[in-house]
């Protein structure tokens, strides 16, 4: 069973830090657009209002991507973000939503 660990963002800061410079909560979600943008394999769309984030990535790719995606941002949020997103998972779409304190963010 896949673990996250082959993934684009397995090591997310490093993989930010190679980018942008900064690993943020802000770069993360530029990084989400520019990979699923260039890589085609995702459609990625984010929503904020406030401290609540949604994450939609849609994809033709069948469950088992979606499960990818969902091992992959949950992964990332927890480190990047320090919470845990709630999922939906279907064989096309994967929503992540979650609330993110600027307190707590990781920076730099």
């Amino acid at each position: 069973k896949f673990n996250g660990r082959s993934s684009p963002f397995s090591f997310p800061k490093s993989n930010l830090l190679t980018w942008f410079k900064e690993a943020n909560l802000p770069t993360f979600l530029a990084f989400l657009e520019l990979y699923g943008k260039y890589s085609g394999a995702f459609q990625c769309e984010i929503e904020n209002n406030e401290e609540h984030y949604t994450i939609v990535t849609q994809h033709d790719l069948g469950r088992k991507w979606s499960e990818f995606i969902k091992l992959s941002l949950d992964r990332s949020i927890r480190i990047l973000v320090g919470v845990a997103p709630q999922f939906e998972v279907q064989d096309d779409v994967v929503i992540s939503r979650f609330t993110a304190n600027s307190n707590k963010l990781l920076t730099g």
